[in-house]
């Protein structure tokens, strides 16, 4: 299991220093792409400031460089962590709910990939249960 704390992220992110969060998780994925946490972390931060921006009122942000970056995560990560539950779960769960241009496939492959590697029994069980 990941520990997502990261606590100058964290930081920035309760203070409302989406740039400043935006700059050090961009920063750190290009100095080490293969590390998953920050892949993950940069990919949900970026999909998390362009679904919330209205209701939180988010301004003075790239929005275009955010959907930008989240695009290249999302396709970096489908090249080298395709068989990661993490992040298939995630960028699956992301991509449902925010839908990226062609990355429909994207999310059913994800979702059936990570069904895949996580598959527990218990979810048949329940599922084969019939009420009463």
């Amino acid at each position: 299991m990941i520990d997502w704390r990261w606590v100058e992220v964290d930081t920035l992110e309760s203070q409302e220093k989406w740039n400043e969060a935006k700059s050090l998780l961009i920063k750190s994925w290009r100095q080490n792409p293969q590390d998953l946490k920050v892949a993950i972390r940069l990919g949900f931060f970026c999909w998390y400031v362009l679904v919330q921006e209205g209701p939180l009122g988010i301004k003075d942000v790239d929005f275009n460089e955010l959907e930008a970056v989240l695009k290249e995560v999302t396709h970096f990560g489908m090249a080298n962590f395709i068989t990661n539950e993490d992040f298939l779960w995630c960028f699956g769960y992301m991509i449902s709910l925010f839908h990226l241009v062609n990355f429909q496939s994207i999310l059913m492959n994800s979702c059936k990939l990570a069904y895949n590697l996580c598959y527990m029994p218990v979810f048949s069980s329940y599922s084969s249960m019939s009420p009463g």
